[in-house]
């Protein structure tokens, strides 16, 4: 008998079921000494951490940048103390034009008074202008995307500024307002708006401007005392202004040495991909791994020591390619007629396309790169993988060249360019040395790991009873050192870079794993579902072929920029947008307009979009992305792609030329098929395992190697005839034994046919699954999917593992057995295991400031009420839109839309729009039918056209076409049109949306005062909204979005229910209470907090269960309930907290055993 560990390993679960098995007269027997799930919370994705981090971080430094400068106004006598405590305040007092541009170019001319210096002046300082701090270095793909349009814009304005001759940077975005106003439109932002770059500024621009601006009042003795004491102040602001935080080293993101790694006496971090360590070494390998073939003779070679270090020496001082190659290893060396015999089908062994820029720049100064100056190249290719800046670079470079030359400077700057060094190998530069000693005294690459000690790195280790963390802290390591007698820290697992989410899901197992051994001792084995699907022999022959396809587009599209003489043509950017215009046949698929490959690289001009946005599905594949005109792109705003070509009448057109695109099917389906489109935006669910089933498939092999590691640790070099007690099973061939063995109807969902996902339960039969898939099962099922081409096989092997259900010890069915499990759950006598961050600290605010005004409702009740926007845009008045659908109002619906909203609009106010909007909507209704109109014709003429496919109507083609013509402009006279009203001066005004009041009381509930660095937070009403506004302090108006812990009292009628908001932030304000208890004696008792395990106690219907709070409550009205979220099965539900039904806090094991209190 053998005990054994089933998981079921997912990103936010944990299965498990640890049975005891016993192989008796050819059947399985077992018994189940404990079989559960644990759940817990959706990691946030790092990329959302990140941008959370980035905001926090650059808006406190641009706020104490801001209030620096303040201070320097004050310090060199420009303004009083109040500037710097109530800036707002101050700036509004002052009397002054209100236009800054206007101002700093009156600066130019004339003398400025000391207010109209402040406020000019201020305004320059608390924008600094675009400065890409990682410049000239390589980035990721979108990073470089956004980049490059916005360097794009900035050039162009730089040349503009220049041929113009603009005194001022910022008079360039005047100038263009004011072309603006002359075609008579009004109210022109001067900078950019909703991710357009047009207007865009550097950071150096930025910097001229603000010189100019103070040096032009330098004689202006209101201001300055002397032209000593103007520079003074510009040099102090101008250090404020452009002080820059000296970038991080990437030094701490890079791994470890996998034989000196983290835990070793002497740790050593992984050299560069680029080194001449790596390059040799790899050669070195590949030549020794490899066999060498004559290309005619086929006659396989061994080759010399000395024809190996004759091909090392050719690529480290003669490289002819980026990338050594299975084709090109021997060119130019004595052995240019043999080839490597690749068997595995890799065609390449190393990219030294970094190695070949560095060293090229090297060999230009007369540096000796190979001998006396390797040191310094090693250092370099650290130095620039490690510093993305090039000043940074630069400094650091100069610190550890010790060599003389000249012109030192200019090699040290061409040096600090290289833009291609990336990556790192596996070893250390000081291992890779020892392995490459060992190389030259004749061994091998693998007599050489093993000469050294790597193979036997961990042999000889005692089996752990204990898990130790994945990533232990120094203070692990002393608690490990003082409680487990065997431990010893070279023993720690190390395993570079794994991702949070799998970190955590480690974690959690750890800790289980350990409870486990502690409860019911040694595990003999261990059973994992992996994510990954087995491919048949047919996929794998498929995927290969996809890869030959896509080399093929790729170097088609990269042959197509070097014939055009593009710089950079093998840009990963570049590459990927001539790709697409290829599949697209060099047309825009929003506009169908011809595109060329000029207009394709122009970020002013095309750009890369997500089909799909991402904020919907988290996909940036090729299928994903398609190849747009910009201004198409940036009309249809944050509409999805498909609903707004079917308001502007091309959904149609835009299926055809996809279609009619070299596209693979799969793509154009994707790309197209409308069923699956909406049902991405329906199903969030479906988005979420898309989005982690990546996360599940890399955790498993990581935590088969850690697991491994610690409880089997090898007992000889290659674990040679040693039993493997940590296997993976496939997530298919679990799933076929749940059919076979007829279990798996018992977690099917009976509308959908497939796995009901709305039960954690479900976790728990595919871990007794595992458990209970033995090797002979699984050895059938693997070989069922590989070749389940052939039929009678497949049914044998079928028949043969029905034959072989397991069941228990006391003789019940495996099928009768998960059924009894399943009934347990499902009447809540037994509970999977929430294991919860219990959230304390949260802050609840909805985003954005709430605009308040107090006002009469319809009653005459006066109330705090929101001001909403209401969108006049084209469509939206032609449409009303429901969530996800959108349907066309009829001509009516139109008139009823703007009725409404002119209803909504002040009598005297809004008299302009009041008059406007009805002659609006009465344009858009009839522009409607005119398209309605040219729409019916063309399917007639068209119809007609189909009906007599042999005979060519040319005058029949040229109707079509100019009624197509007819129909699309009256379409983009649609799209592109506006309500707006003629002033009394003349020009006119776009109105694109009006703010109304709303008739309802608004959610908000909190007010932020900010006095000087302090913030006071109070219950908002209308004594304290007015009150804020009297004292003239910034503050903000939030709606609480959720709370995120609940007070409980008690009292003489029953608990009492007080919804807790910000307890994070420090306040005096009380919880919220239904009002008819406000009043009410109470004594505190406890608080739950958002993600806490709490019992209910229903004396009315004599149960108890258990639940997780979800952290709030509903109070209003007659409602006295508490919301939780059920354990066994997803949903959030109310509870209503009376005399017959109480709460209290509770506690739950990994196996379901709970206690109340």
């Amino acid at each position: 008998m053998k005990r054994v560990l089933g998981l079921d390993i997912g990103v936010a679960s944990i299965g498990f079921s640890l049975i005891d098995v016993l192989e008796k007269d050819g059947k399985t027997e077992f018994n189940n000494l404990t079989t559960n799930s644990i759940i817990f919370d959706v990691p946030e994705l790092a990329e959302e951490r990140r941008k959370g981090r980035s905001s926090r971080r650059l808006n406190d430094r641009k706020s104490r940048r801001k209030q620096h400068i303040r201070n320097l106004f004050f310090e060199h006598g420009l303004t009083d103390k109040s500037f710097v405590t109530e800036p707002s305040s101050y700036l509004n007092t002052l009397d002054v034009e209100s236009d800054v541009y206007i101002l700093r170019e009156k600066a130019l001319h004339q003398d400025l008074s000391k207010a109209e210096f402040i406020k000019a002046l201020y305004s320059i300082t608390t924008r600094r202008g675009y400065s890409n701090q990682f410049e000239s270095t390589e980035q990721d793909e979108n990073s470089a995307k956004e980049n490059e349009k916005i360097n794009g814009s900035i050039s162009k304005n730089i040349q503009l500024i220049k041929e113009k001759g603009f005194i001022l940077p910022t008079e360039l975005l005047t100038y263009r307002r004011t072309q603006k106003e002359e075609l008579g439109y009004q109210n022109i932002p001067v900078r950019n708006k909703g991710g357009n770059y047009t207007n865009s500024l550097n950071r150096k621009l930025h910097e001229d401007e603000l010189k100019i601006v103070i040096f032009s009042q330098k004689d202006n003795r209101n201001i300055f005392a002397s032209e000593e004491k103007c520079e003074k102040f510009y040099i102090a602001v101008r250090d404020v202004m452009m002080e820059q935080r000296p970038l991080k080293s990437f030094e701490d993101m890079v791994a470890y040495c996998s034989y000196f790694d983290k835990y070793h006496e002497t740790p050593q971090k992984r050299m560069s991909l680029s080194s001449i360590y790596n390059i040799e070494l790899t050669l070195k390998q590949s030549l020794s791994n490899y066999k060498t073939m004559d290309k005619k003779s086929g006659e396989i070679i061994s080759l010399s020591k000395k024809q190996i270090d004759e091909v090392v020496a050719k690529w480290v001082n003669e490289p002819t390619s980026d990338k050594i190659t299975f084709a090109n290893i021997f060119t130019k060396t004595s052995l240019k007629n043999c080839k490597l015999n690749d068997v595995g089908g890799s065609a390449e062994v190393l990219n030294i396309k970094g190695f070949r820029e560095l060293s090229a720049i090297f060999k230009q100064y007369n540096v000796d790169f190979y001998t006396e100056h390797r040191d310094f190249f090693e250092k370099a290719l650290l130095i620039l993988s490690y510093y993305k800046n090039i000043s940074k670079r630069v400094e650091e470079l100069q610190k550890s060249f010790t060599g003389k030359l000249e012109p030192k400077d200019e090699f040290i700057n061409e040096v600090a360019k290289v833009s291609s060094i990336d990556g790192f190998g596996s070893f250390s530069v000081r291992f890779a040395k020892m392995v490459l000693e060992k190389m030259e005294q004749g061994n091998s690459f693998s007599e050489a790991l093993e000469s050294l000690g790597y193979f036997d790195k961990y042999l000889g280790m005692p089996a752990y009873d204990y898990l130790p963390p994945f990533n232990p802290t120094q203070a692990d390591i002393k608690w490990l050192k003082e409680n487990l007698s065997y431990f010893d820290t070279k023993h720690l697992y190390y395993k570079a870079n794994s991702s949070k989410t799998v970190e955590r899901i480690i974690s959690v197992m750890r800790k289980l794993i350990n409870d486990i051994i502690k409860k019911y001792g040694k595990i003999d084995e261990i059973a994992i579902e992996g994510g990954k699907e087995l491919n048949s022999k047919k996929e794998e022959d498929k995927i290969k072929e996809n890869q030959k396809d896509d080399k093929k587009i790729n170097d088609e599209a990269k042959n197509l920029l070097k014939d055009k003489n593009i710089k950079d043509y093998d840009n990963p950017t570049k590459v990927r947008k001539a790709k697409m215009l290829i599949e697209q046949k060099y047309k825009c698929l929003y506009s169908n307009e011809p595109l060329t490959l000029k207009e394709a690289l122009d970020e002013e001009e095309c750009e890369i979009e997500h089909f799909i946005p991402r904020s919907h599905f988290w996909n940036n594949s090729q299928k994903n992305t398609i190849l747009v005109l910009k201004k198409h792109n940036q009309n249809k705003t944050d509409v999805p792609p498909m609903e707004y070509l079917k308001q502007i009448g091309k959904w149609e057109d835009y299926k055809a030329a996809v279609h009619n695109s070299s596209m693979k099917e799969s793509k154009k389906d994707w790309l197209t098929n409308e069923e699956k489109i909406e049902a991405i935006f329906d199903q969030d669910t479906n988005v979420f395992l898309a989005n982690y089933l990546n996360d599940t498939r890399s955790s498993i092999k990581i935590i088969k190697n850690y697991l491994e590691h610690y409880l089997y640790p090898k007992t000889n070099r290659y674990g040679k005839d040693e039993q493997s007690n940590v296997r993976v099973v496939s997530a298919k061939a679990i799933n076929e034994l749940k059919h076979i063995w007829g279990i798996k109807e018992l977690i099917t969902s009976e509308d959908t046919g497939k796995k009901d996902r709305t039960t954690n339960y479900h976790h728990s039969i595919d871990a007794l699954t595992v458990a209970l898939c033995d090797k002979k099962g699984m050895f059938a099922l693997h070989n069922f999917f590989k070749q389940k081409e052939n039929k009678f096989k497949t049914k044998a092997m079928k028949e043969n593992v029905s034959k072989n259900v397991p069941f228990t010890s006391e003789g019940e069915t495996l099928h009768s057995f998960c059924s009894h499990l399943v009934e347990k759950y499902k009447n809540n006598e037994l509970y999977v295991c929430p294991y919860n961050k219990i959230k304390t600290n949260k802050k609840g605010f909805k985003d954005g400031n709430k605009k308040l005004v107090v006002a009469q409702n319809s009653k005459g009740v006066k109330q705090l009420q929101e001001l909403k926007n209401i969108s006049l845009l084209p469509y939206d008045l032609l449409q009303e839109k429901k969530q996800l659908k959108v349907t066309d109002r009829t001509d009516e619906g139109v008139r009823m839309c703007v009725q409404e909203i002119v209803s909504q609009l002040d009598i005297f106010k809004q008299k302009g729009i009041r008059e406007a909007l009805p002659k609006y909507g009465e344009f858009l209704i009839a522009k409607r039918a005119e398209e309605e109109k040219f729409s019916v014709l063309e399917k007639e003429l068209v119809n007609k056209q189909k009906a007599d496919k042999k005979k060519e109507d040319v005058e029949l083609s040229k109707q079509i076409d100019e009624i197509k013509s007819q129909l699309q402009s009256v379409r983009d006279e649609i799209a592109f049109s506006n309500c707006y009203f003629v002033t009394k001066n003349g020009t006119k005004q776009i109105v694109k949306g009006v703010k109304n009041l709303s008739d309802s009381e608004t959610k908000a509930s909190t007010v932020l005062i900010q006095n000087g660095n302090s913030i006071l937070m109070e219950k908002l009403n209308i004594e304290t909204f007015k009150q804020a506004q009297e004292e003239g302090h910034p503050f903000v108006c939030k709606e609480n979005d959720y709370t995120v812990s609940v007070d409980i009292y008690s009292s003489s009628k029953h608990q009492i229910i007080g919804l807790k908001y910000f307890r994070s932030i420090e306040n005096d304000i009380e919880p919220n209470f239904k009002e008819s208890f406000q009043n009410i004696d109470k004594q505190y008792e406890f608080s739950i907090h958002k993600g806490e395990v709490v019992v209910i106690l229903d004396e009315k219907e004599k149960v108890q269960y258990l639940a997780v709070a979800n952290g709030g409550g509903q109070i209003a009205g007659t409602n006295h309930k508490i919301q939780i979220e059920n354990i066994n099965t997803n949903g959030v539900v109310a509870v209503t907290i009376n005399k017959k039904t109480i709460i209290k806090k509770a506690k739950i094991d990994f196996y379901g055993n709970f206690q109340i209190g």
